[in-house]
């Protein structure tokens, strides 16, 4: 055969069996947390894990209004508190992208529909361990040590990571929330699962993990909503307060 070898197109990663496509990825370093900083209750890092898969289409405007009112919660108790916040916020579909990454909540404008306007799959796993990774090095570049606060929103499961598997990312979550490495508060907010059950087997506990209707944007964002102020209160009780009462869960249905 005498044609010219270059004319044969090129076997790509994407175009092996999924098993070869998933180990030409490059895996994640494990997270690590620096241990001995002085604690800082001034200071919060809150990173927001947001699904903008397809189906969360039928949320309407609700996604970037959900997270601009729960920002502007966080907003309002820092001034009340005389407290910081930093913002990570990934968004993920197929793929992960960063919109702030240790941004100062006082500076940050509103979300848009465009940064969080649906398409493609549900890239889960890949999404929150890029959060995590994220907000692991900027803890690590502090003098001291602040809280962290970690929202996940999902509509749908898990159907495209590539980085991080479920048992990966229930290791790394697990492993934050132990008392050496500070203060790390997890919820995970779904639909069309049970988050309970579906979060406590990434790791985290169940009481911080609520449902909420699939069918309706204006419950997605009532939700994100109540989960700052589950936050706030458990902020506030030194921990004794978490989670969120059966009405308040009842009326995110």
């Amino acid at each position: 055969d005498h044609r010219d070898l270059h004319s044969f197109p090129t076997r790509r990663s994407s175009d092996l069996n999924p098993a070869a496509a998933a180990a030409a990825v490059a895996a994640p370093e494990p997270i690590t947390i620096q241990p001995g900083k002085p604690e800082d209750k001034k200071h919060t890092i809150l990173a927001l894990v947001l699904d903008r898969s397809g189906s969360m289409s039928v949320m309407g405007n609700e996604v970037e209004g959900g997270a601009n009112a729960y920002l502007d919660a966080q907003r309002k108790a820092d001034v009340e508190d005389g407290a910081r916040t930093s913002i990570v916020m990934c968004t993920f579909d197929n793929s992960v992208e960063t919109v702030h990454n240790n941004a100062d909540l006082t500076t940050v404008s509103p979300i848009t529909h465009e940064q969080v306007a649906p398409r493609g799959c549900t890239a889960l796993y890949d999404g929150i361990g890029e959060a995590l990774a994220k907000t692991a090095a900027i803890v690590n570049g502090l003098d001291t040590r602040p809280s962290v606060s970690i929202f996940i929103l999902t509509d749908g499961q898990e159907n495209s990571s590539r980085r991080y598997s479920k048992e990966k990312i229930a290791a790394e979550i697990t492993k934050l929330q132990k008392p050496e490495n500070g203060s790390w508060d997890f919820y995970f907010a779904a639909a069309n699962q049970d988050a309970m059950t579906a979060g406590g087997g990434l790791g985290m506990d169940r009481e911080q993990c609520i449902q909420f209707s699939g069918k309706s944007g204006a419950k997605m964002s009532q939700t994100m909503q109540m989960t700052n102020m589950a936050y706030q209160r458990k902020k506030k009780s030194g921990g004794a307060r978490k989670g969120w009462s059966h009405a308040e869960r009842a009326s995110c249905m």
